[in-house]
């Protein structure tokens, strides 16, 4: 988060630096007797301000780059409630964390099923995730998690991480299979319905976790309904 406001920060500093030479400049007109001006200056002139211009357009999509970067809006904080988080600390002292909805009337006696949904976006909270991950928001409305109960398993992906499959770009699928591993010794979750489902890098992590563990695709497209048998 640092590094994006030192970046904004680097970025608005040539805006400064042209609203300042455009006033001294004007404050040199305007002590002086008005004279013609040489072509060559006001076509500098002239530059000089287009450039200001584009710079003030550039700086304003900076910033609301930015703030979207570093903004939790109320409708991903809505969407992110029905999930619990969760921290796990692999066998390597990584971090994971994560958000978990558990099922509507949870009985501890029942075995239920995990869906594991993975995030096309990697965020640095641990918010944001559930927005970047469909069959998370599709099961957390009212009417699925009433007629599809079980836990929804949704980690976060760090940023410059991924789910593997993607060249030069690290992996925390390892540290993820772990995670899910010890939601066995915490909840009632049937091993033998453990379901991955994900988009665009989510999708690349799915192969990965389906090739390192037992999970079955669950596959999800933007124009149709998740068949799935819960």
């Amino acid at each position: 988060m640092i590094q994006q406001y030192l970046a904004l920060a680097d970025r608005l500093v040539p805006l400064l630096l042209l609203g300042n030479f455009i006033d001294e400049l004007t404050r040199v007109s305007s002590d002086t007797e008005p004279v013609n001006l040489p072509t060559n200056l006001l076509v500098a002139r002239a530059t000089v301000a287009i450039l200001a211009i584009c710079s003030s357009v550039l700086a304003i999509q900076l910033t609301g780059d930015n703030y979207n970067y570093t903004h939790v809006s109320p409708r991903e904080r809505a969407l992110a409630q029905p999930f619990a988080e969760g921290r796990y600390i692999g066998s390597q002292g990584d971090t994971l964390r994560y958000r978990i909805m558990k099922p509507l009337h949870y009985d501890p006696r029942k075995r239920y099923p995990l869906v594991v949904g993975l995030p096309y976006t990697c965020w640095s909270d641990n918010t944001r995730q559930i927005d970047a991950c469909p069959i998370a928001k599709w099961l957390a409305t009212d009417e699925n998690r009433r007629q599809y109960a079980a836990f929804v398993f949704v980690p976060r992906c760090p940023p410059h991480t991924g789910w593997g499959g993607v060249a030069n770009t690290p992996s925390v699928a390892p540290l993820a299979i772990e995670a899910i591993r010890s939601l066995d010794k915490t909840f009632s979750i049937d091993a033998q319905r453990r379901y991955v489902s994900g988009v665009s890098r989510g999708g690349y992590g799915c192969i990965t976790l389906v090739l390192l563990d037992r999970f079955t695709f669950i596959f999800m497209l933007k124009t149709l309904t998740p068949s799935i048998a819960l």
